[in-house]
């Protein structure tokens, strides 16, 4: 059994949505409240799906207002169709500039996989599509 996280007193904490490409959480603001309730010291991030880009999912997760919100964009517009059926490389960048747009003070973090096919070229306009 893992211990409850006020037992363990982490001062950082990362939430992951239980389903990647579901609906968002609606207990998810109550969850971040909670973690800073039980331990104000604790940096909470959160680690979200595109919520397929629907604007109310969207709505609920920007309302946790985490202190870093990490989606990561696994890699290239190429080869994103294979690598996260059902999903769309457009929504993700739009839902961590949506969410930059609203939060502009809470760190944004992305995740990338290298080895699927990708040409460097693509590599790096991914990653620069994201640095800005």
């Amino acid at each position: 059994m893992t211990p409850k996280p006020s037992v363990l007193n982490p001062k950082h904490g990362r939430r992951k949505s239980r389903k990647p490409d579901g609906p968002a959480c609606s207990g998810r603001p109550n969850l971040v409240a909670a973690v800073r309730h039980r331990n104000p010291q604790c940096m909470v991030e959160t680690l979200v799906s595109d919520m397929k880009g629907d604007d109310g999912s969207l709505g609920v997760l920007f309302a946790s207002v985490p202190d870093v919100l990490n989606h990561n964009i696994e890699t290239v517009p190429r080869l994103y169709r294979a690598a996260r059926p059902g999903s769309s490389y457009e929504w993700s960048l739009d839902l961590l500039e949506a969410h930059k747009n609203q939060h502009p003070d809470v760190p944004t973090k992305s995740g990338l996989m290298l080895g699927l096919g990708e040409e460097l070229d693509e590599e790096l306009c991914s990653l620069s599509t994201l640095y800005v």
